[in-house]
């Protein structure tokens, strides 16, 4: 579908029309735990590309709960960040400085490294982005942070009375 001069694919565009923001929380309300755990199943043992992304976007817009496209879509990205965790780190690390080789010139940590020194986390990152140690203590803290701000946005739909838990369905 062409908009703008811009040949969309027909789920993105049906994803960007369909912003209606009390139909998403309804939709996500109704998402249990079997299908966000069918959706971390689909991924495993994938390359995360544009062709992974667009089955699972197809896959949880089948979810009976999903019910709209921008709640399959935040469900994709929720998968992603717990099942890829290297897709958010990676260029939030090189943005912020730090290469797989060195430091960036002229950059935030540089900045930083030249005031304060080098300290404990500035080398867990550093680490991180080369390969070594820090690589899975950053990827197990963006899958914590994403476990526990799904965990949260489900309790606090539960206490307004939105939510049913998945186990007591």
């Amino acid at each position: 579908m062409a908009a703008n001069g811009l040949d969309l694919p027909e789920w993105l565009h049906k994803l960007f029309t369909e912003v209606n923001l009390e139909g998403i929380t309804q939709a996500m309300t109704n998402v249990t735990l079997k299908d966000f755990t069918h959706l971390v199943d689909f991924v495993k043992g994938r390359e995360l590309n544009a062709d992974t992304i667009t089955k699972l976007f197809e896959e949880a817009n089948k979810l009976s709960g999903a019910g709209t496209a921008f709640a399959a879509a935040c469900l994709v990205f929720s998968v992603i960040h717990i099942c890829f965790p290297w897709a958010l780190a990676a260029p939030f690390l090189n943005m912020i400085g730090f290469t797989v080789a060195n430091l960036a010139p002229a950059s935030i940590v540089s900045a930083f490294q030249s005031i304060f020194g080098v300290n404990a986390l500035f080398s867990l990152l550093q680490s991180a982005m080369m390969g070594g140690y820090g690589a899975p203590i950053v990827a197990g803290a963006i899958q914590g942070a994403s476990t526990i701000s799904a965990g949260f946005s489900a309790f606090k739909l539960w206490t307004m009375g939105n939510f049913t838990l998945p186990w007591s369905v």
